[in-house]
């Protein structure tokens, strides 16, 4: 899936699978109640994109809302901006996942994720990137 320029995607409640990875590198996706799996390939958000997804709450996926199986050892690559709002889980259990903070957030800086899993994390930039629900202390990226 690729989604870039102005386009603006909204997708419905359910369970979406994925195969050779997710590129937005720009225009808006929204969704409420969606799981997004990869099974193969990068997932690549671009801080230039309008992110906002929470996760199922029923089903085998309730609570994730971006998932890779082990089996994929791709990254998963987010640099945030203030237009980026992940809920529930990510997880990449068998690749890397970065966290970027945009430079050009003030203040709170992005908020993605309730949990994060993966083989490994990796937390840069300078704006402030929270994990969890608000009201939580933000982790601070140390560049």
């Amino acid at each position: 899936m690729q989604i870039g320029g102005k386009a603006s995607v909204q997708l419905l409640p359910g369970t979406y699978v994925f195969e050779n990875g997710v590129k937005i590198s720009g225009g808006m996706i929204v969704g409420d109640g969606v799981s997004i799996v990869v099974l193969s390939g990068d997932v690549n958000i671009s801080a230039q994109a309008t992110v906002t997804l929470s996760p199922t709450t029923t089903g085998s996926c309730a609570g994730v809302t971006l998932m890779q199986p082990a089996s994929n050892s791709s990254g998963m690559s987010l640099s945030g901006g203030s237009g980026m709002m992940i809920e529930g889980a990510m997880g990449a259990p068998g690749g890397k996942i970065s966290l970027t903070g945009s430079s050009s957030v003030s203040g709170a800086g992005a908020y993605m994720g309730d949990m994060v899993v993966a083989d490994q994390v990796k937390l840069a930039g300078n704006g402030v990137i929270k994990i969890g629900q608000e009201g939580t202390t933000p982790m601070q990226s140390v560049v």
